[in-house]
Formats: structure tokens, sequence, C-alpha cells
């Protein structure tokens, strides 16, 4: 029996291991519930995430009704319509596969699909996928979790997925992280998978794959590349086409090698996996594959724009959706006149008589074609040797195109016909359509930059209005103007126009000529023009952007709509302005201007049409393109004609060709449309100036001219280039103060800047005498009888030391006197009469306060009996200091460098002329400027703020300082 203390001791131990075990029910029930927390807490989460990512996400039950009812499934190949819906542009389908089958794929069998044939496409594609389970919930949310916390999807794609990549996935959100794309794509797939059978998913996939080529459909790539249905596929066969569908480019027609190549590994993998033998793996490698001669046509310019914009828009697989209908912006019938007017002149220009034409495609008459200018006499029975050219018809106001046939994405050489963004770079600096260029031969690093057969000078113009020197395509002048500009101000202009410049470099680091666009982008940038400063596009993403363009596009696509007729895309234009009206208007004043061009393609050129058009032409520089590109208020037309090859054409030039088919596509295009003209905006202001300094006219300039500028840049000095002189008729020579009055003349003389000066000489300008008479007789030159200084001609202002000689046999005094002009009337005398003899230095001073103008200076010396001898100067005074006012930055200015260099611009006239104006940011001197307009761009070196300062001193040294301005440089992170 136990003892008491026995039970003590029991009771005891059962007590303690009640609160043992106790204890660890109490960390059991804990960590249970921690548990239970944290997959209530990662499901909401994976949940979360989950429907994040599916938000658009369609139901995988569309994937039913996707491809037809049953019994009557079909693949569908996109379509593209013309902007009525009318006419069919392009079928994204081969027309070798019209007889294409939809193959049926059954759990208990094949139907007119051999075993072997859908083995090899999962050999190629996805070797598990018919051992593969169907996907759970548990699974799915295990994917989830393993991609949420490491980033990536847990599989790769399948054949699910790669199906719903094509046909479920919703269009256009390329834009979207790769991850998050891959984990739709992925949750699309595991759902398909559940729905529906691997036979069914199975089917759908063999029937809709692409195969390259437009082949949609194993049986139809079977037809085209083998010449026979896909039931009749051997393995060798079946191997070969299997691959395909992983890259479409890699193709018996596109690359035979590599496709052999992918051929044999999976004819590998099937032996491999067990699904072939030995004996039939090697007799699949050794079967010589009959491969059909490849005879279909390659897409048209036309249809590969469409194909690419619709997978800009709407993404990579966008061609691969069945049923798609695309409505485009494209005008059948205007598409079908441009392409035979272009293909008339191609015809003509491979050694016609002029009068060829073509019909258009539906058969009917071309009668665009009949707008073509005639050939000249010289071109007709010459074959031009001219391969290829292209055009672009779209609307500035839209973004839309209407029509475009050739090579319209390719780049090529351009820069002629890109002067028109060099000036338009100069307006925005301060330039106008009246200022003065030089067009000259150019020196040094720049004497290859011409790009003109010859650099004899008689082929230069000298001083020239911008004007002239942009209608008639002066290189030279074009490059000195780019020299002032700089090549980053015009990549900002061309970036702000829509595309990107790129300005090649040699080996050596140097900008060479090779200006490259496309005539989809130059065209679009000039219908920025036409519209007045405003680009309308379609606003794109950053996935859907293309490499060439910027911001807004182009638009070729106007609606999409899916098989079941839901609206999956509409253009919906945007706008923006991006150049100024005014700066537009000047550039359009000009490019429209006939008359301005008549030097270069004399009257009746293809340039005319009649109503007010803005044209610019070029050709590039190896004489290869000829480039034509011109609009109106509401339309733009852009032609290139020439050989992209290395062939050389034969003689060929812009009027025969680019221009000619440009003509008639405008006046097409125009045929029913009122003239319109650009309306003068604000800001815009028409005065008279003498041709060809711009500035305003004097009496003396023999050419007067309306010019417009924008407000502000007016200029205000008088023209400084036809200068009078007054000459000896007799002799030729500068008249002074001892010419006879009666052989005396005022000629007028065009005197040119320094610069241009040897150029004047070279092509035999007249210029003013640079001689004055000699004296004879009494009046003439005596010795110890003269100025030195001041030099005849010299500028002098306030006091003015007179040196010189005073020293002659029997001398007895001498005195200075002057008068106003050259031969005075009238004589004031310096200050009393000289008795001591100068044998050279000092004769006296003379105090000019007050005068203003030309004057002549004389010394007179008299002898002991009483004879005068004289000697004289003429000489202009100048004691007012230059107008200088500072026109940029203004005071208290916030300038942002990152989009644009600081501009510094100052006002500065004088009546004689200024000499030099000299530009001091916070004291330190930056620029010194010699020649109007008076502006440079600064480069900050970093932000903050500066103070900004000028002078101007002019040539009788009379000096005038700014006020400071203060301004402020931001300079983002």
């Amino acid at each position: 029996m136990p003892q008491v203390i026995d039970i003590i001791r029991l009771r005891r131990r059962r007590t303690e291991q009640k609160a043992r075990y106790a204890g660890w029910g109490l960390i059991f029930r804990t960590l249970l519930g921690s548990i239970s927390l944290f997959i209530l807490i990662a499901a909401l989460v994976l949940a979360l995430f989950q429907s994040q990512i599916s938000a658009d996400l369609p139901g995988v039950r569309n994937m039913q009704a996707h491809f037809g009812t049953i019994g009557r499934e079909g693949y569908e190949p996109v379509r593209f319509y013309d902007r009525n819906g009318e006419v069919v542009l392009f079928e994204a389908f081969n027309p070798h596969a019209t007889e294409a089958r939809w193959l049926y794929v059954q759990d208990e069998g094949l139907i007119e699909l051999q075993e072997h044939t859908l083995r090899a496409l999962l050999a190629a594609v996805d070797p598990e996928y018919l051992s593969r389970p169907k996907p759970t919930t548990l699974g799915m949310l295990r994917d989830f979790f393993t991609y949420w916390l490491q980033g990536s999807v847990s599989a790769p794609m399948h054949i699910p997925e790669a199906l719903v990549e094509a046909q479920l996935l919703p269009l256009g959100t390329d834009h979207i992280p790769d991850t998050i794309q891959q984990a739709r794509i992925h949750l699309l797939g595991q759902e398909l998978s559940r729905e529906y059978s691997k036979s069914q998913i199975l089917e759908w996939f063999v029937n809709s794959s692409d195969f390259g080529r437009d082949l949609y459909g194993i049986d139809a790539a079977a037809l085209v590349y083998l010449g026979k249905h896909a039931g009749e596929l051997s393995l060798a066969e079946s191997a070969l086409l299997a691959p395909i569908v992983l890259q479409p480019s890699i193709n018996p027609f596109s690359a035979p090698q590599e496709s052999r190549e992918r051929q044999v590994r999976v004819v590998e993998t099937m032996l491999e996996l067990g699904w072939i033998s030995g004996g039939e793996a090697q007799a699949a490698k050794q079967e010589a594959i009959d491969v059909q001669k490849s005879d279909r046509q390659e897409r048209t310019p036309l249809q590969e724009i469409l194909a690419v914009w619709i997978r800009e828009r709407l993404g990579a697989k966008a061609l691969n959706r069945s049923g798609l209908t695309v409505y485009t912006t494209i005008d059948a019938e205007l598409q079908q006149q441009a392409e035979c007017t272009l293909a008339a002149q191609l015809l003509r220009l491979a050694g016609g008589i002029g009068n060829e034409t073509v019909p258009a495609a539906d058969g009917s008459a071309c009668l665009a074609a009949n707008l073509l200018p005639p050939l000249r006499p010289r071109d007709q029975g010459l074959n031009h040797e001219i391969e290829e050219g292209a055009f672009i018809v779209l609307d500035p106001q839209t973004g839309e195109i209407r029509a475009l046939a050739g090579q319209v994405n390719v780049s090529i050489e351009a820069k002629r016909i890109l002067y028109p963004l060099i000036y338009l770079t100069a307006f925005s600096q301060g330039y106008g359509p009246g200022s003065m260029i030089l067009d000259l031969p150019l020196e040094g690093e720049d004497s290859d930059k011409t790009s003109l057969v010859s650099s004899s000078a008689e082929d230069f113009q000298g001083p020239v209005r911008i004007r002239t020197a942009l209608a008639n395509q002066y290189a030279s002048a074009a490059q000195q103007m780019l020299t002032i500009v700089g090549v980053e101000g015009v990549q900002r202009i061309a970036q702000n126009l829509g595309f990107n410049l790129p300005i090649w470099r040699g080996e050596d680091g140097a900008e060479t000529d090779l200006w490259e666009v496309s005539l989809i982008d130059v065209s679009a940038a000039y219908g920025v023009l036409a519209y007045q400063g405003q680009k309308v596009g379609a606003k794109l993403t950053e996935g859907q952007a293309s490499t060439n363009r910027v911001d807004l596009d182009p638009e070729i696509l106007f609606e999409v709509e899916d098989n079941n007729r839901r609206l999956v895309y509409r253009y919906h234009p945007e706008s923006r302005p991006v150049v100024s009206s005014q700066l537009a208007f000047l550039l359009n004043n000009i490019l429209s201007d006939e008359p301005a061009r008549w030097p270069l393609y004399g009257t009746g050129n293809p340039f005319e049409l009649g109503l007010p058009t803005a044209v610019t032409a070029g050709t590039s520089a190896d004489e290869r393109v000829a480039w034509t590109i011109g609009y109106s208020p509401s339309v733009v037309v852009g032609v290139w004609i020439g050989n992209l090859s290395e062939v050389p054409p034969q003689q060929l030039e812009i009027s025969n060709s680019a221009a000619a088919v440009w003509h008639a596509l405008m006046q097409y295009v125009t045929r029913e449309l009122p003239a319109q003209d650009w309306a003068i905006p604000p800001g815009i202001n028409a005065i008279e100036v003498c041709d060809p300094s711009g500035l305003l006219p004097t009496i003396y300039c023999p050419e007067v001219v309306n010019e417009v500028f924008a407000a502000g840049t007016e200029p205000i000095t008088f023209d400084n280039l036809y200068q009078p002189f007054q000459v000896n008729r007799e002799t030729g020579k500068l008249a002074t103060l001892f010419t006879p009055t009666d052989q005396i003349e005022e000629r007028v003389y065009l005197v040119p800047p320094p610069e241009a000066m040897a150029w004047a000489l070279e092509v035999g300008l007249e210029q003013p005498p640079s001689e004055y008479d000699t004296l004879t007789g009494e009046m003439g030159s005596v010795p110890g009888v003269a100025i030195r200084t001041p030099e005849s001609f010299d500028f002098v202002r306030g006091v003015t030391s007179v040196n010189g000689e005073a020293t002659i046999e029997d001398f007895s005094n001498y005195r200075l006197q002057y008068g106003e002009g050259l031969n005075p009337t009238e004589w004031i005398q310096i200050g009393g009469e000289n008795r001591a003899r100068v044998a050279s230095g000092r004769l006296g001073s003379w105090d000019t306060a007050g005068l203003d103008g030309l004057y002549t200076l004389q010394l007179i010396v008299v002898d002991g009996e009483g004879q005068l001898f004289t000697s004289a100067v003429n000489l202009t005074i100048d004691n007012q200091p230059p107008d200088l006012e500072v026109i940029l930055p203004e005071e208290g200015q916030e300038i942002d460098s990152e989009s644009t260099d600081v501009v510094l611009q100052v006002s500065a006239s004088d009546a004689y002329g200024v000499s030099e104006v000299t530009f001091y940011i916070d004291g330190e001197l930056i620029e010194v400027v010699s020649t109007p307009p008076y502006s440079r761009r600064w480069v900050p070196s970093a932000g903050g703020e500066y103070a900004f300062y000028a002078e101007a001193v002019d040539y009788a040294g009379n000096a005038i300082q700014t006020e400071m301005v203060n301004f402020e440089v931001l300079i983002g992170e």
C-alpha cells in the first residue's frame, strides 16, 4: 500500500508534467497561429498581386470563339482597309497558302495530322506538354509566391503561354515591364490549361502559330515551304518546319542552312525522348527535302509600313492575332494615283519620250500622271538608269498619312534638303530673311563642305540675303550659317520638329556632311512648318516609340477592331507648339517665294503651281538621290527618286525627277482645295531694305525690296555696302581738295565686307579707287609741307594731335585750318600763327568737340615772300559713342540650360559703323563680335547667378558700356 509520501510525490510529478505539457501546448498553438496568420497574409498579398496584374486580362473562355464556332474553325488573317473601309490594302497572309486547312486534334486520335508531326512540334517547343499535369490553385499560388520573391516567372513559356500571348493578351501593352507582362502571360496560360483540354489547346496552337513569311498554321507552312498539306509531311519535313515557330525569321526560304541545323536538333530531341528510334532519326537526318522555290511576292513598302506600324502601336504579336481588322488613314484612290504617277515618271526616265503612262492598280486611268511636266528634249529617249523612288502624302493638321510608296523609312543623306533647318535655327537667334550672309569659297577645314563641282570664285555670289541663299540652295552660304549657329542648335531644332538628326563624324572627330534622314521623318518635320509651328500626331509610350522619331508620330492606323468588333485602338491626335508661328512664317515666306528661286531654276519650273506652296529640294552629296518636299497649309508631299545602290544614275537632276512627281501629286491633291496662304501672325513686320545688305536703304541703294522681320529684329542702321565716292572723271582717282570741281563726279560702288574682298577682286567686281589725285604745279606736293597724322580718311574724335612737317627754305610761319566736306568753301583757323619750324613732329592740336561728319584739315606754310604751300587730309569726325542695348538675357531671367544654351544678344548701332562688341560674364571676357547681328550662344559651366554686360566701340574709338544685367542659370539634377 503506497505511503502518503509516495502519493504526494506522484501528484507533484503529475502536476509538473501537466504544467510542462501546458507550456509546450501554448508554444505550439502560438506557432500554429503565426503560421496561419502568415499564410493568410501571404495569400492576401498574392491575391492582391494577382488581381493587379490581371486587372485588364480577358477571360480565357474568349478563346473558344476566337477561331470560330465548332466545326467551322479557321484562322482569319489581319486585314488592313483604306480610310473608308472599302478597299483591302493588305491581308497579312501568304497568298500561296489560300488552300490551308484547319487541322483538328482530338484526345482519341489525330485528324489529318500524323503523330510524328505533332511530336516534332512538341519536341521543338514544349516536350513536357502532354505529361505536365493541369495546374491547381495551390500550384498557381506557389508559382506566384516564387515570382513575387524572385521577380521572375517560375517556369519557361510553354504552349498555353505562347498561345495566349499571340491570341488573347490585350494588345498595346508591350510597355508593361517584362516581369509583370510575363506574369500576366503565365497567369492566362495556366487558366487556359485549367479550362480546356490539352488537345484543344494544341489544336489552336498548331493552326495559328507564326511560321514566318506571313504563314499562320502548320498547314499553310507545309503548302508554301514544301508544296503539300501538313498531313502528308514526313518525319524529316516535320522536324524542318517545327522550330520555325520559335523564331519565324529563320525558315527554309530566309535561312536554309540554319533551318537545317535546327531540324537536326529537333530529330535528336525526339530520339532522346524515346519518341523515335535510332534508325528513324538517322533516316530523317539523311532525307533530302524538296523545299519549294520562294516565288512569293514580297510586301510592298506600304504593306511593310502597315506591318511595322501595327507592331509599334499594338505590340510585337499584333500581326499574329486572328480576325483583327485595321482601318488605316490611307486614301485608296490617291494611293493608286500616286503609285502610277511615280511609275510613269520612272518609265519615262528609262528611255521614254514623255507621254508614257501606267494604269492605276484597279485598271483605271492614271489621271495624276497627266499632270507630270513634259520631259525636256535632252531627257527624251535617254535611259537615266534610275532604279526607284518613294513618296509620301500627309495631312499636317491631323498628322494622318494619306498615301505612301517606296522606301520612306530608309535613311538617306539629305543635307541640302535640310538647309531650311539651318536658317530656321538662325531665325531663332535673331536673323531674318533679309539678313546678309556671305556665299564665298570656304577655306581650311570647311573647304570641302560646299559639295560643289567647281570651287571657282565665279560660282559664288558673295553678299546675299538669306532669302536668296536659301531659295537657291547656296551650299557655301549654308555652311557659313551653320558655322555661326552651331550644329547642336540645328540638332535641337530638328528634335523639336520631331526627329533625331545624327551628325556623322569622321575618324578624326570632325563633322561631315552625311546628315541622314528618312522621307517620312523630314516630311513630318516640314508638316510642322505647314501647320504654323504646331506638331500633330500620335503620342507614343516609351515602349511604342520608334528609334528614329521623337514624341509625336505621324499616324497611318485610324481604328483597330478585334474579331468580335470590339475597338482595340483608335487614333486620337495630339498637338503641341514646337516652333513659334513667327519663325514658321519667316521660313514659309522664303520657301513659297517663286521669284526668289528663278536664279537657280528659271521661270516656269516644276515648283510653280499657281497657289501658295512652300518647297525645298536638293540632291544627296553623291548625286544618287534627288529630293523634293513641299507643302501648303493643308497637305505635305515628299518625293525622292534615285538609286540607293552604288549604281550611279545618269543625268539625274531635281527638275526631271523628284520635282516632276511632286508637281503632279501636289496639283492632284490640291485640285479641289481653295488656294490658301499662311496668315501673317502677330509680331511680323514688313519694311523696305536694301539688297543684299538687308539694312535700311539709302539714296545710293540700287535695289530696294520689301522684306519681313520678326518684331525686334528689324534693321536700325542704313546700308553701308553701297558707298558714294568723289572721283576725278579724267584720272579715275579719288578727288581731293585740289581736284578741279568741273572734273569731280560722284560714283557709287558696292564695297563688300573685308572677308569678301578677295572674292570681289577675283570676280572682277569694280571697287572704288584707292589712290588720290596727285598735286601738280604750285598746288602740288612740296618737300617739308605735310600732315603725317592723322592720315586721310581716318576717324578722329575729341582733341586730336596733328603731326607732320612745316620746314621750307625761307620759312616764315604756318597755320592749321579746317573746313566741312571734301571741298570746303569756308575755313576756320585752328589756333594762331606758328613761327617755329617743325621738321618732324607736332604741328598743333585740334579740338573736334561739336563737330560731326566729313571734314578737311589743311596745313598752310608761308615763305618770306608770302607764297603759300599747302597739304590737306580728309577726315571723318565722330564724337558720339554707339547706341548699345542688351536684348537677351532679360534682367532677372531664369534660364534652363538643359533645354537651351544662353543667348547673349545686344543691339548696337552707330552712324559710321561699329568696330566691335565685347561680351562679358561676371567681368570675364566671353567673346568679341565684329559683325552684326551681335549675338552669340554661351554654355554655362554650372548653374547659378550671373551678371552680363557688353561694350561697343566705333571706328573713332568711342566706347560705351551697358548696364549690368543679372540672370540665373538653372541646371537640373
